[in-house]
Parts: C-alpha cells; structure tokens; sequence
C-alpha cells in the first residue's frame, strides 16, 4: 500500500514544540540532581540548626535534640537551602531560554507567501502548485490566490516552481522571495493550433485502456491526513495509432471524508518518468462518494494522443472528517505501472506490476 504523509506539522510549530520539551527537559534534570543532592545533606546533616544557619551561606549546626523535635526545623532548613541553591540558576537558565528562543525561531523557519493572479486579467488564480523543486515540501493556493509555505532551513539556497495547467511556470530561488509577501503574475500559455484538433462525432470504434480493479485491500492513495499537491497515476501503454480521449475512470475503495476536490493530468512519457502535460485547462473532480467508480468526460476539450501517456490524478482539498481519515484508490498488483509523487514538485517514482484502477475510455481515429 503507497500512503502519504497525511498530516503534516508547520515547520514553525516543529521548531517551538522542540525548544519547549528541551527547556523542560533541561528544567526537570536539574530539579531532580539538586533534590538527589538535598537528600545527601539531609543524611549528613540530618538535624539542622537553622535559627544560627540564617544569613550564613552552607554554615550549618548540628543539633542534639532528639529528632521529632528538631522535626519542623529540619524542613525549614531544607526549603532554606533549596532556595539558596537553585533559584537563581533557574533564573539565568529561564532567561537565557528566553533570550535565546527567538534567534532559533528566526533562524530555522523562514516562509514563501504571496497572491498568484494572471498577468491578463489579474484576477487570482485558485489552486496554483507551489513547491520546492524535487523536494516534498509544497501547497497550493486558495480560492483568493493566496499561499504560505514554510520553508525548512536547509532548503533556503533552492529553487521554488510556480505553475498552474494552462499557464507558463515561474522558477525563483528561494532566498529572493524569502520571509516576505510577493504578488506573482502567471502568464498564459499559448498553443499551436495545430496541437488541437476539433472533432465532431466520428462513429470510431470505443475501447478501454488501463486497470479496473475493485479491491479493498490492495489500494494507493492517501492515509491519516492531507495529501496536498500529491499524485497517483498509471501508465496508459496505447497500440499504434490516434486516439481521442473520451473519459477518464478511477475506482474508489474508500473515502471517509465528505468531499474531495482532485485534479485531472494527463502527461507524455519520457525516459520512462511523465513529463510534458497534455491538458490545455484544469479538470477539476469532486468526489462525494464512500466507493465505487467515478467517470469524468473529458471529450469536449478534444484531447488526442497517439502515445503512452500517464493519467493521474491530484489532491487538491478535502471537506470534513480530518482526522485519522483516507483516500484510497483500488489497485492492480502484478499488472501495470503506478507512477506516485508527495508533492506538486517532488520527484516521480514508479512501481513496476503495481497499477492504480484508472482507465481511460478512448475512441479511435484510426482509418479502418
């Protein structure tokens, strides 16, 4: 089963929780050596004159009264040399933790955060993949454009990718954008017209290519919490030929949250790994249902391919049940290919007869 990290802490409440359980740590060490060390001088001076001690640094006198009468006096003296002898080191190490934590802070988490709109239009442009390249570190924008991405100190001297299907990526290095809030401009992408093809109802002949699994058991997808930019795809290994993609299907082995926004790509195959993307605008899926199949047409955007391509689909945004939920797809085992990543800019990794149930319906445009 191929899961991914569901929830995923902000890298600023990482840093703050570890600084607080170290500080406490550090804190509790101490109290207990001085308390070990207080028992050590309860043994050798178990009955502690402290009327002749007060004002008299680790001076103490020893008492001849029977123990039960020098009782109350020996737990003052106790206290005494507790407060004598920590208190102010717990002072210099609160202010020190103090002092110190916001260097650290400032130090190890540092963010990209912004508006994407188009450059046309400037209107803002909802679920734009943000990430930093060939790492799992990424988001997406919100209905209003908006993003923030934390962004782990080690990857400060990388590089961050912007894009969006339909529009030309923006590739900056971290640092330029670093830990303040920048509007970005997405350009749209212009085709050829001969890239697209208009087709009325041919009459083709209709087939199916892919996995079409229903298993509850063997399944990929997403557990114990948000899968963000993250895709699951097959490979669509056509015959010779043209052929128009009518509807792309997966089957749902289980989903326990209300809904599920996920994202259509299609892309071409290059040195094994997907690459360029076929789909000229975003397809957008909302799942509402536990299992079963779901079936997207696709064949007003007249989509054409005439090589093995890879069809996945996105996580983009879920509605309700959060915790401990999952997404599951069903899958194939020892047929086909899985193509799986964490994160809009992470790198693809493939698993060999191993195949997500998604098929593609396809009509021929071959001459018979």
């Amino acid at each position: 089963m191929i899961t991914s990290k569901f929830f995923i802490v902000r890298e600023a409440d990482k840093i703050t929780l570890r600084v607080v359980l170290s500080s406490f740590t550090v804190v509790l060490l101490f109290v207990t050596w001085q308390y070990i060390a207080l028992q050590k001088v309860r043994i050798y001076f178990p009955y502690i004159n402290i009327r002749k001690c007060l004002g008299k640094q680790h001076q103490y006198e020893i008492s001849d009264r029977h123990p039960f009468h020098s009782l109350a006096v020996r737990y003052e003296a106790t206290f005494f040399f507790f407060f004598q002898t920590i208190i102010l080191k717990l002072l210099l190490l609160i202010i020190l933790i103090v002092f110190k934590l916001p260097a650290i802070f400032c130090q190890t988490v540092n963010y990209v955060e912004g508006v994407v709109v188009c450059s046309q239009t400037q209107a803002s442009l909802e679920y734009v993949n943000i990430g930093v390249i060939n790492t799992t570190t990424g988001t997406v924008t919100d209905r209003e454009g908006y993003f923030k991405l934390y962004i782990p100190q080690h990857l400060n001297a990388e590089k961050i990718n912007i894009s969006c299907i339909g529009y030309k990526n923006i590739v900056l290095d971290i640092n330029q954008v670093l830990n303040k809030k920048t509007d970005f401009s997405l350009v749209k992408d212009i085709y050829n017209i001969d890239e697209i093809t208009v087709l009325s109802k041919t009459g083709g002949k209709f087939e199916t290519i892919g996995a079409k699994s229903t298993s509850k058991n063997i399944v990929t997808g997403w557990s114990n919490g948000s899968g963000k930019g993250g895709e699951r795809g097959i490979l669509i290994d056509l015959k010779k030929g043209k052929y128009l993609i009518r509807s792309v299907n997966f089957h749902v082995a289980r989903n326990d949250f209300d809904s599920l926004l996920l994202r259509l790509h299609i892309r071409r195959l290059e040195n094994e790994l997907p690459s360029e993307e076929i789909l000229k605008e975003n397809v957008f899926i909302l799942v509402k249902e536990e299992k079963g199949w779901i079936s997207n047409d696709i064949t007003h955007l007249n989509v054409t391919i005439n090589q093995p391509v890879v069809a996945s689909i996105e996580w983009l945004k879920q509605w309700g049940n959060t915790n401990q939920s999952a997404f599951l797809i069903s899958s194939n085992y020892l047929s086909g290919t899985l193509y799986f990543k964490e994160a809009s800019d992470d790198r693809w990794h493939f698993k060999k007869r191993f195949s997500p149930s998604i098929y593609l319906t396809l009509e021929s445009l071959n001459d018979e």
